[in-house]
């Protein structure tokens, strides 16, 4: 066990948008989150192997776009004190859902508020990602239920039991359209037994250490391409943040397609990097670009970083692949 002192909170920040891969919630309001935990209430950070085999974890994280608002103190209580009685079993600690900036401090707010430890690990696989099915506990055709949603305004629904990933993605995804195009949800139920077969560990850990060297002005991943951002083109696919961004260096003309996540990475018209694998922006100073900050004219550098084993395994690449995005392409990874 570890604690999580300021100066990790300060590094998992930059970590967590690395690994946010232009998605993950606004660092802005994961900044807010963290200035907001109380100072004499340290944030344990535990590894899966410190728990028994049937110790209960949960998650936390919001639903819905890019564009979010700070959730009320008095709903994340609200949803807590429903989803313990929903339950009716003891909580040992909470896992992120990803490894992105605002999924991670909602991750530590729930830890803190409920005085547990922040468990080492992501149900996403140490990355951010647009559906909410696009998880290793997919690959494993593990339950998410019960889910509990809810918005700012109090109002909730709770998802007791499901057939397939599919209806949990649709039962959040219509709510949180119905509430503005943002939720809050809690759920995913798991033991330590379980999650160690099913879900990558250390991200924590990992985005701390990443974000140190990217605050140390240290280089993190395989450098694409470099250039300005020339065209940004918004597409419509509900409540996604989804765009094609155009870049150019000299005559090298470059793309990117983001849902929420960059997605796919082209280099004159031909596809160099998708997903699974990680696609990251730069800005000048070498920092990570959270994609609501993109901006015409934008200078920026395009890293790419190989996904978990389990996203490259043969199950993760039938499940998460350019084709789920509506483009014709294997995936194509990193060396």
């Amino acid at each position: 066990m570890k604690l999580i002192s300021k100066k990790d909170l300060f590094n998992l920040l930059t970590g967590s948008i690395f690994y946010g891969t232009g998605g993950g919630g606004s660092p802005q309001l994961a900044k807010k989150i963290y200035q907001s935990l109380p100072k004499n209430q340290p944030i344990k950070l535990k590894s899966l192997n410190e728990f028994k085999s049937d110790n209960l974890f949960i998650t936390t994280y919001t639903v819905g776009g890019l564009s979010q608002q700070l959730i009320k103190k008095s709903i994340i209580n609200q949803a807590q004190l429903i989803y313990q009685k929903c339950l009716n079993k003891k909580i040992f600690g909470i896992i992120p859902v990803e490894i992105g900036p605002l999924s991670l401090a909602l991750a530590i707010k729930m830890a803190s508020n409920l005085n547990l430890p922040l468990v080492d690990a992501d149900f996403v696989g140490g990355r951010s990602t647009p559906e909410v099915f696009l998880e290793t506990i997919t690959l494993f055709n593990l339950p998410r239920t019960p889910l509990l949603v809810i918005n700012n305004q109090g109002k909730y629904q709770i998802l007791k039991k499901s057939k397939s990933y599919l209806e949990e993605e649709l039962f959040l995804r219509k709510f949180a359209e119905k509430s503005g195009g943002f939720a809050l949800v809690l759920g995913y139920p798991i033991t330590q037994q379980m999650a160690s077969k099913t879900l990558v560990t250390k991200t924590v850990s990992l985005a701390i250490k990443t974000g140190k060297k990217l605050n140390q002005k240290k280089p993190v991943g395989q450098l694409l391409f470099q250039g300005k951002i020339y065209e940004i083109k918004l597409l419509n696919q509900g409540s996604f943040t989804t765009k094609l961004i155009k870049i150019k260096n000299n005559n090298i003309l470059a793309k990117l397609y983001l849902k929420n996540e960059n997605l796919i990475f082209w280099l004159d018209n031909k596809p160099v990097l998708t997903c699974p694998d990680l696609i990251i922006l730069l800005d000048q100073n070498n920092m990570p670009i959270f994609n609501l900050d993109l901006k015409l004219n934008q200078k920026i550098s395009v890293v790419g970083l190989p996904a978990a084993d389990l996203w490259r395994s043969q199950k993760g690449l039938k499940l998460f692949n350019p084709q789920l995005f509506g483009f014709n392409y294997k995936p194509k990874l990193l060396s």
